[in-house]
Protein backbone atom coordinates (compact mmCIF):
# COMPACT_ATOMS: atom_id res chain seq x y z
CA UNK A 1 0.00 0.00 0.00
CA UNK A 2 1.36 3.49 -0.88
CA UNK A 3 2.29 6.06 1.75
CA UNK A 4 -0.60 8.26 0.65
CA UNK A 5 -3.03 5.41 1.11
CA UNK A 6 -1.52 4.60 4.53
CA UNK A 7 -1.99 8.22 5.61
CA UNK A 8 -5.64 8.18 4.57
CA UNK A 9 -6.25 4.91 6.44
CA UNK A 10 -4.74 6.54 9.54
CA UNK A 11 -6.91 9.63 9.02
CA UNK A 12 -9.99 7.42 8.77
CA UNK A 13 -9.07 5.71 12.04
CA UNK A 14 -8.67 9.11 13.74
CA UNK A 15 -12.04 10.29 12.40
CA UNK A 16 -13.68 7.10 13.61
CA UNK A 17 -12.17 7.54 17.08
CA UNK A 18 -13.55 11.07 17.24
CA UNK A 19 -16.98 9.80 16.18
CA UNK A 20 -16.95 7.19 18.95
CA UNK A 21 -15.92 9.73 21.63
CA UNK A 22 -17.96 12.82 20.82
CA UNK A 23 -21.71 13.21 21.18
CA UNK A 24 -21.83 17.00 20.75
CA UNK A 25 -22.07 17.09 17.02
CA UNK A 26 -22.71 13.61 15.71
CA UNK A 27 -23.61 14.75 12.23
CA UNK A 28 -20.38 16.70 11.75
CA UNK A 29 -18.42 13.70 12.95
CA UNK A 30 -20.31 11.43 10.54
CA UNK A 31 -19.39 13.74 7.71
CA UNK A 32 -15.74 13.61 8.74
CA UNK A 33 -15.74 9.82 8.50
CA UNK A 34 -17.64 9.74 5.21
CA UNK A 35 -15.35 12.33 3.63
CA UNK A 36 -12.29 10.39 4.70
CA UNK A 37 -13.74 7.18 3.28
CA UNK A 38 -14.41 9.09 0.07
CA UNK A 39 -10.83 10.41 -0.14
CA UNK A 40 -9.49 6.93 0.52
CA UNK A 41 -11.54 5.56 -2.37
CA UNK A 42 -10.29 8.32 -4.65
CA UNK A 43 -6.78 6.99 -4.07
CA UNK A 44 -7.74 3.33 -4.41
CA UNK A 45 -5.45 1.73 -7.03
CA UNK A 46 -7.91 -0.72 -8.63
CA UNK A 47 -11.42 -0.39 -10.14
CA UNK A 48 -12.87 -2.97 -7.76
CA UNK A 49 -12.47 -3.72 -4.07
CA UNK A 50 -12.17 -7.26 -2.82
CA UNK A 51 -14.35 -8.30 0.08
CA UNK A 52 -11.25 -8.92 2.19
CA UNK A 53 -10.13 -5.30 1.71
CA UNK A 54 -13.41 -3.61 2.66
CA UNK A 55 -12.32 -3.33 6.29
CA UNK A 56 -9.64 -0.85 5.23
CA UNK A 57 -12.34 1.66 4.31
CA UNK A 58 -14.62 0.61 7.19
CA UNK A 59 -17.21 -0.98 4.94
CA UNK A 60 -19.15 -4.22 5.16
CA UNK A 61 -21.11 -6.02 2.47
CA UNK A 62 -23.94 -8.46 3.01
CA UNK A 63 -26.28 -10.49 0.87
CA UNK A 64 -29.44 -8.67 -0.08
CA UNK A 65 -31.44 -11.31 1.77
CA UNK A 66 -29.50 -11.06 5.05
CA UNK A 67 -32.16 -10.44 7.70
CA UNK A 68 -29.66 -8.94 10.14
CA UNK A 69 -29.46 -5.75 8.08
CA UNK A 70 -32.21 -3.12 8.58
CA UNK A 71 -34.39 -2.71 5.50
CA UNK A 72 -34.78 1.02 4.94
CA UNK A 73 -36.47 0.30 1.60
CA UNK A 74 -39.44 -1.99 0.91
CA UNK A 75 -39.50 -3.30 -2.69
CA UNK A 76 -42.77 -4.20 -4.31
CA UNK A 77 -43.53 -7.86 -4.87
CA UNK A 78 -43.60 -9.09 -8.45
CA UNK A 79 -47.30 -9.74 -7.95
CA UNK A 80 -47.97 -6.13 -7.08
CA UNK A 81 -45.91 -4.90 -10.02
CA UNK A 82 -47.84 -7.17 -12.39
CA UNK A 83 -51.08 -5.40 -11.42
CA UNK A 84 -49.76 -2.31 -13.22
CA UNK A 85 -49.71 -3.60 -16.78
CA UNK A 86 -48.42 -1.76 -19.81
CA UNK A 87 -51.16 0.03 -21.72
CA UNK A 88 -50.40 -1.33 -25.18
CA UNK A 89 -53.47 0.25 -26.77
CA UNK A 90 -51.32 3.00 -28.32
CA UNK A 91 -49.35 1.51 -31.24
CA UNK A 92 -46.69 4.21 -30.88
CA UNK A 93 -46.02 3.13 -27.30
CA UNK A 94 -45.86 -0.53 -28.31
CA UNK A 95 -43.40 0.32 -31.08
CA UNK A 96 -41.27 2.42 -28.72
CA UNK A 97 -41.03 -0.46 -26.24
CA UNK A 98 -40.04 -2.94 -28.95
CA UNK A 99 -37.46 -0.67 -30.56
CA UNK A 100 -35.93 0.43 -27.25
CA UNK A 101 -35.21 -3.16 -26.22
CA UNK A 102 -34.09 -4.23 -29.69
CA UNK A 103 -31.34 -1.60 -29.57
CA UNK A 104 -29.85 -3.34 -26.51
CA UNK A 105 -28.98 -6.28 -28.77
CA UNK A 106 -28.17 -4.57 -32.03
CA UNK A 107 -27.51 -0.90 -31.34
CA UNK A 108 -28.31 1.88 -33.76
CA UNK A 109 -26.59 2.41 -37.10
CA UNK A 110 -24.36 5.09 -35.58
CA UNK A 111 -23.41 2.92 -32.59
CA UNK A 112 -22.61 -0.08 -34.80
CA UNK A 113 -20.49 2.15 -37.00
CA UNK A 114 -18.50 3.12 -33.91
CA UNK A 115 -18.09 -0.43 -32.64
CA UNK A 116 -21.03 -0.27 -30.17
CA UNK A 117 -18.90 0.58 -27.11
CA UNK A 118 -19.79 -1.00 -23.77
CA UNK A 119 -20.69 2.34 -22.19
CA UNK A 120 -23.25 2.95 -24.97
CA UNK A 121 -24.93 -0.43 -24.42
CA UNK A 122 -25.15 0.21 -20.67
CA UNK A 123 -26.66 3.65 -21.27
CA UNK A 124 -29.31 2.03 -23.49
CA UNK A 125 -30.20 -0.52 -20.81
CA UNK A 126 -30.38 2.32 -18.31
CA UNK A 127 -32.64 4.30 -20.64
CA UNK A 128 -35.02 1.32 -20.93
CA UNK A 129 -35.13 1.19 -17.14
CA UNK A 130 -35.98 4.89 -16.94
CA UNK A 131 -38.69 4.51 -19.58
CA UNK A 132 -40.21 1.59 -17.66
CA UNK A 133 -40.63 3.91 -14.67
CA UNK A 134 -41.09 7.39 -16.10
CA UNK A 135 -42.41 7.17 -19.66
CA UNK A 136 -44.37 4.11 -20.71
CA UNK A 137 -48.01 4.19 -19.50
CA UNK A 138 -49.38 1.52 -17.18
CA UNK A 139 -52.99 0.73 -16.40
CA UNK A 140 -54.46 0.04 -12.97
CA UNK A 141 -58.06 0.20 -11.75
CA UNK A 142 -59.22 1.74 -15.01
CA UNK A 143 -56.67 4.59 -14.99
CA UNK A 144 -53.52 4.99 -17.06
CA UNK A 145 -50.40 6.73 -15.78
CA UNK A 146 -46.66 6.21 -15.64
CA UNK A 147 -45.39 3.95 -12.87
CA UNK A 148 -43.82 6.89 -11.03
CA UNK A 149 -47.27 8.46 -10.70
CA UNK A 150 -48.38 5.51 -8.59
CA UNK A 151 -45.24 5.16 -6.46
CA UNK A 152 -44.69 8.68 -5.11
CA UNK A 153 -41.05 8.91 -6.17
CA UNK A 154 -40.00 12.23 -7.69
CA UNK A 155 -37.58 11.84 -10.61
CA UNK A 156 -34.46 14.01 -10.55
CA UNK A 157 -33.53 13.59 -14.20
CA UNK A 158 -30.22 15.44 -14.12
CA UNK A 159 -29.20 14.48 -10.60
CA UNK A 160 -25.65 13.34 -9.94
CA UNK A 161 -23.57 13.85 -6.80
CA UNK A 162 -20.86 16.44 -7.28
CA UNK A 163 -18.00 13.97 -7.42
CA UNK A 164 -14.89 13.80 -9.53
CA UNK A 165 -15.38 11.40 -12.45
CA UNK A 166 -11.93 9.84 -12.35
CA UNK A 167 -11.76 7.66 -15.46
CA UNK A 168 -8.53 5.93 -14.47
CA UNK A 169 -7.85 2.80 -16.48
CA UNK A 170 -10.12 4.11 -19.22
CA UNK A 171 -13.26 3.02 -17.35
CA UNK A 172 -16.25 5.19 -18.22
CA UNK A 173 -18.64 5.57 -15.27
CA UNK A 174 -21.31 8.06 -14.31
CA UNK A 175 -24.44 8.58 -12.22
CA UNK A 176 -27.63 9.15 -14.25
CA UNK A 177 -30.40 10.73 -12.21
CA UNK A 178 -32.21 9.73 -9.07
CA UNK A 179 -35.47 9.67 -7.14
CA UNK A 180 -36.58 11.13 -3.81
CA UNK A 181 -39.95 10.93 -2.10
CA UNK A 182 -42.34 13.77 -2.90
CA UNK A 183 -42.45 16.31 -0.11
CA UNK A 184 -38.73 16.25 0.65
CA UNK A 185 -39.13 15.11 4.26
CA UNK A 186 -37.37 11.77 3.92
CA UNK A 187 -33.60 11.28 3.50
CA UNK A 188 -34.02 8.14 1.38
CA UNK A 189 -32.79 8.38 -2.21
CA UNK A 190 -32.52 6.08 -5.20
CA UNK A 191 -30.05 6.61 -8.03
CA UNK A 192 -28.84 4.87 -11.19
CA UNK A 193 -25.36 4.64 -12.69
CA UNK A 194 -23.21 2.71 -15.15
CA UNK A 195 -19.62 1.50 -14.96
CA UNK A 196 -18.17 0.34 -18.28
CA UNK A 197 -16.31 -2.66 -16.91
CA UNK A 198 -17.15 -6.35 -17.09
CA UNK A 199 -18.06 -7.75 -13.68
CA UNK A 200 -18.10 -11.49 -13.08
CA UNK A 201 -17.30 -11.67 -9.38
CA UNK A 202 -20.31 -10.77 -7.26
CA UNK A 203 -18.07 -10.64 -4.17
CA UNK A 204 -16.53 -7.39 -5.36
CA UNK A 205 -17.78 -3.83 -5.06
CA UNK A 206 -16.71 -1.31 -7.65
CA UNK A 207 -14.80 1.77 -6.61
CA UNK A 208 -17.18 3.81 -8.78
CA UNK A 209 -20.23 2.40 -6.97
CA UNK A 210 -18.88 3.32 -3.54
CA UNK A 211 -17.82 6.78 -4.71
CA UNK A 212 -21.36 7.47 -5.92
CA UNK A 213 -22.91 6.13 -2.70
CA UNK A 214 -20.60 8.18 -0.49
CA UNK A 215 -20.97 11.27 -2.68
CA UNK A 216 -24.75 11.06 -2.31
CA UNK A 217 -24.55 10.59 1.46
CA UNK A 218 -22.15 13.49 1.93
CA UNK A 219 -24.33 15.87 -0.09
CA UNK A 220 -27.57 14.92 1.60
CA UNK A 221 -26.01 15.04 5.07
CA UNK A 222 -25.42 18.74 4.37
CA UNK A 223 -28.97 19.40 3.13
CA UNK A 224 -30.57 21.81 5.60
CA UNK A 225 -34.01 20.29 5.01
CA UNK A 226 -32.66 16.96 6.31
CA UNK A 227 -30.80 18.39 9.29
CA UNK A 228 -32.48 16.05 11.79
CA UNK A 229 -31.43 12.90 9.94
CA UNK A 230 -28.10 11.14 10.43
CA UNK A 231 -28.97 8.10 8.31
CA UNK A 232 -29.10 8.60 4.53
CA UNK A 233 -30.42 5.34 3.03
CA UNK A 234 -29.26 4.94 -0.58
CA UNK A 235 -30.48 2.48 -3.20
CA UNK A 236 -28.21 2.32 -6.24
CA UNK A 237 -29.12 0.67 -9.55
CA UNK A 238 -25.72 -0.20 -10.97
CA UNK A 239 -25.37 -1.22 -14.63
CA UNK A 240 -22.12 -2.99 -15.52
CA UNK A 241 -20.62 -4.99 -18.38
CA UNK A 242 -21.08 -6.99 -20.35
CA UNK A 243 -24.86 -6.26 -20.08
CA UNK A 244 -25.56 -6.79 -16.44
CA UNK A 245 -26.50 -5.02 -13.24
CA UNK A 246 -27.10 -5.31 -9.53
CA UNK A 247 -28.91 -3.28 -6.90
CA UNK A 248 -27.06 -1.95 -3.87
CA UNK A 249 -28.57 -0.49 -0.72
CA UNK A 250 -26.37 1.32 1.76
CA UNK A 251 -26.34 3.37 4.95
CA UNK A 252 -23.72 4.51 7.49
CA UNK A 253 -24.32 3.05 10.95
CA UNK A 254 -21.89 5.23 12.90
CA UNK A 255 -19.13 2.67 12.53
CA UNK A 256 -19.21 1.26 9.01
CA UNK A 257 -20.69 1.84 5.60
CA UNK A 258 -23.14 -1.07 5.47
CA UNK A 259 -23.89 -2.32 1.96
CA UNK A 260 -26.28 -4.98 0.74
CA UNK A 261 -25.99 -6.25 -2.80
CA UNK A 262 -28.20 -8.39 -5.00
CA UNK A 263 -26.84 -11.04 -7.35
CA UNK A 264 -25.72 -9.86 -10.77
CA UNK A 265 -28.57 -9.91 -13.30
CA UNK A 266 -28.22 -10.26 -17.09
CA UNK A 267 -30.29 -7.92 -19.29
CA UNK A 268 -31.51 -9.48 -22.56
CA UNK A 269 -32.87 -7.34 -25.36
CA UNK A 270 -36.49 -8.00 -24.47
CA UNK A 271 -39.10 -6.54 -22.10
CA UNK A 272 -40.27 -8.39 -18.99
CA UNK A 273 -36.88 -10.00 -18.35
CA UNK A 274 -36.16 -11.20 -14.83
CA UNK A 275 -33.47 -8.53 -14.56
CA UNK A 276 -35.69 -5.60 -15.56
CA UNK A 277 -38.59 -6.80 -13.42
CA UNK A 278 -36.25 -7.05 -10.44
CA UNK A 279 -34.94 -3.52 -10.97
CA UNK A 280 -38.39 -2.01 -11.56
CA UNK A 281 -40.02 -3.63 -8.51
CA UNK A 282 -37.22 -2.27 -6.33
CA UNK A 283 -37.51 1.20 -7.85
CA UNK A 284 -41.27 1.19 -7.32
CA UNK A 285 -41.05 0.11 -3.69
CA UNK A 286 -41.51 2.46 -0.77
CA UNK A 287 -39.58 3.26 2.38
CA UNK A 288 -39.73 1.57 5.76
CA UNK A 289 -41.27 4.24 7.95
CA UNK A 290 -40.81 2.11 11.07
CA UNK A 291 -37.03 2.65 10.97
CA UNK A 292 -35.82 5.89 12.54
CA UNK A 293 -33.28 7.80 10.43
CA UNK A 294 -32.55 10.34 13.19
CA UNK A 295 -30.50 7.83 15.18
CA UNK A 296 -28.08 5.03 14.44
CA UNK A 297 -29.45 1.50 14.18
CA UNK A 298 -27.86 -1.29 16.14
CA UNK A 299 -24.61 -2.40 14.41
CA UNK A 300 -25.16 -5.50 12.32
CA UNK A 301 -22.01 -7.14 13.66
CA UNK A 302 -20.64 -10.50 12.67
CA UNK A 303 -18.38 -11.30 9.80
CA UNK A 304 -18.91 -10.17 6.26
CA UNK A 305 -20.69 -12.72 4.15
CA UNK A 306 -20.35 -13.62 0.53
CA UNK A 307 -22.51 -11.84 -1.98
Amino acid sequence: MSQGLDDLVSLLADAFTKLAMSKKDIKADCLAVLRTQYKLLQEWPTPSIKKADLGIIRSEVFEDSDSRVPNFFQPWSLGRLSSFEFDASDPEVAADVAISYEIIDHGSYTLRKNGFPLSARLRIIHECFIREVQVWPRESLGETHTLSFYTGWKFLELYAPKIKLDMRGGIDWECHGGWVKHGGKHPHIKAAMHSAIDVDDADELLRSELLVVLGIMIERMQDESLKNHIIIPVMLFSFVGPRSGSVLTAYFDGQHLVVQKTPIYFFPGSPNSDAMLEFVRRQAGGINRSLDTTRFPKPVGGVQVSV
